[in-house]
């Protein structure tokens, strides 16, 4: 009962999709490039107990954040509360940061 309020994140896992013969993530339009550094964060099922926007573009409109790649150079963030914008580019930062060290 004590963490009745709490959200637990998890990334989005790809679905592989026929007609490209690739996985794929849905980013809205927003993210132009592949990169293995996209990624969405999602509420883990059962820990979703903040409200939900009923006229969201995404399907169950669980996505909280999706970090993406535009162009060459420049990536693009988009997030939703309870996140803060402090909040939301630490968690950007961090992920890039990591994929950087891998490549």
């Amino acid at each position: 009962d004590d963490h009745q309020d709490l959200l637990v994140f998890e990334t989005k896992k790809p679905s592989w999709n026929t007609r490209l013969s690739a996985w794929t993530l849905n980013f809205a339009g927003r993210v132009k490039k592949a990169s293995k550094k996209n990624f969405l964060l999602v509420a883990k099922p059962g820990y979703d107990s903040f409200e939900v926007e009923e006229d969201s573009e995404e399907v169950g409109g669980k996505t909280y954040l999706r970090f993406g790649k535009f162009s060459k150079h420049r990536f693009v963030m988009d997030f939703r509360k309870p996140l803060s914008p402090m909040v939301a580019m630490g968690i950007c930062i961090s992920a890039f940061r990591k994929k950087m060290l891998v490549t």
